[in-house]
């Protein structure tokens, strides 16, 4: 046991610029200080901070406080700057019981962002006063936090952000120990980019996942590695109801970490000894010290990606079962022996930018005459427009015709294109528009497509 040191003083300065690695390594730098017999917390040269970075330095400070409970704790210059004041509005100071500045509410005063929100079960309980589950009402609350930040943008968006803030959450309550978790987020519109953070401070990753004696995590960074991997959950090998819609499938930090990537993004997740940052260029490992487990979202609103939520969303699940599928028994056993979270990134991101975005087809007489209604047509996809309409080419009687597809549906256009299979389609009418000729109708995939699909 360490001795405190009579009358002595140890200075904490915040770093400038609170980005969320200097907040991590900030962090394992409070944590690992000596005993004092005070501490003097000086902000005035913090100057520009992000919701993971006051997140992940708030908790620090709560630790160093309840750590150090016998020694003293002083607050200073929290107003001194631009940084230190928003960091008030966004009730950092509160956070850690240093009761500076005022909080703000949402969007005052032309301010995007969500302030420090201390979240309970108990306050869901309250807020949402139903016979619901409490996963049912973090999805509630989840949906007011994505309309809360992104308000003003397209459905799509909020309903990606929504699905963040809501996998994000569940995982908290369900596998941290703890009964609380804290939130909070920002938009910046000059960049059409959005940040969210949420943190526990209950039993972290390794400890969730050691709970399922299948899994076999050494340590913190193998155990965070492996959580990232599609399909991997405290409860694999389990028995889980398949009645309850909100069994957590093991593909929540999946999707998120690869929506941010693909978003042109980035995804960090921070728990014991251990952060991963990552983005779609691959991932860094950070040495941290985390009590518990902290998420950032940053995604580009203004994204391909996100804009086609359904198609992403459905794209990443996709490659997920089969990589799960892959992975076996080995995302178990070794988190080296597995495809790292980064790699499967770069794949996905190749596959879906490979849809080339089209915006003029030739004018096709030929395509008008020759093809009857009502015949079955084999269409082979080639590339997609802005506005989500398949180009590609109709073959009948041993003749090929340019076109365009449209009422394929959303949720497979992904694979269809990715996958160059060729769909039979019913031709019903067509509709010229702009000088194109476009095929409308239903169609089928081939049986090898189908197979794959859960949505017709």
């Amino acid at each position: 046991m360490m001795l405190m040191k009579e009358n002595s003083k140890k200075e904490i300065r915040i770093p400038k610029e609170l980005t969320p690695v200097n907040a991590i390594n900030f962090s394992k730098y409070v944590d690992e200080l000596l005993l004092y017999d005070e501490y003097v917390y000086n902000f005035e040269e913090m100057q520009h901070c992000h919701p993971f970075g006051l997140l992940c330095l708030a908790s620090a400070i709560r630790r160093n406080i309840k750590k150090r409970a016998d020694s003293k704790h002083t607050f200073i210059n929290e107003l001194k700057t631009q940084g230190g004041e928003f960091a008030a509005c966004f009730g950092f100071y509160q956070s850690f019981g240093d009761n500076e500045g005022d909080i703000k509410e949402e969007n005052d005063q032309g301010y995007r962002y969500i302030p420090i929100k201390r979240i309970s079960a108990q306050n869901l309980h309250d807020e949402y006063q139903s016979d619901d589950v409490l996963n049912a009402k973090v999805d509630k609350h989840a949906y007011s936090l994505a309309h809360m930040l992104v308000f003003d943008k397209p459905q799509k968006v909020k309903d990606a952000v929504q699905y963040c803030f809501r996998e994000m959450m569940r995982n908290a309550f369900e596998h941290s120990a703890s009964n609380e978790l804290w939130v909070c987020g920002q938009y910046w519109s000059s960049r059409n980019e959005a940040e969210i953070a949420i943190l526990d401070e209950g039993i972290g990753i390794q400890k969730s996942l050691a709970s399922n004696v299948r899994i076999h995590a050494i340590n913190d960074e193998e155990a965070n590695e492996m959580a990232l991997q599609p399909g991997l959950s405290c409860a694999l090998g389990t028995y889980q109801d398949p009645n309850d819609i909100w069994q957590n499938s093991g593909y929540g930090l999946y999707v998120a970490s690869t929506l941010c990537a693909m978003s042109d993004g980035y995804f960090i997740l921070s728990s014991g000894k251990s952060s991963i940052v990552l983005n779609k260029e691959g991932q860094k490992l950070y040495k941290s010290s985390q009590q518990g487990t902290a998420v950032c979202l940053n995604i580009r609103t203004n994204s391909r990606a996100l804009l086609s939520f359904d198609n992403t969303l459905n794209k990443i699940v996709e490659e997920g079962q089969k990589k799960a599928q892959e992975n076996g028994e080995q995302r178990i056993l070794s988190a080296s022996k597995i495809t790292t979270i980064g790699s499967m990134i770069k794949h996905i991101q190749t596959s879906y930018e490979n849809l080339q975005e089209v915006t003029t087809i030739n004018h096709y007489d030929d395509l008008k005459k020759d093809i009857p209604f009502n015949e079955e047509v084999t269409f082979f996809a080639n590339s997609i427009n802005r506005k989500g309409e398949i180009i590609g080419s109709f073959s009948y009687n041993g003749k090929v015709y340019r076109g365009m597809l449209l009422n394929v549906c959303k949720f497979n256009r992904g694979l269809y294109l990715e996958r160059k299979q060729p769909a039979t389609v019913i031709v019903r009418k067509y509709k010229e528009d702009s000088g194109l000729f476009v095929v409308l109708e239903k169609y089928k995939y081939e049986k090898v497509v189908a197979k794959s699909q859960t949505i017709n």
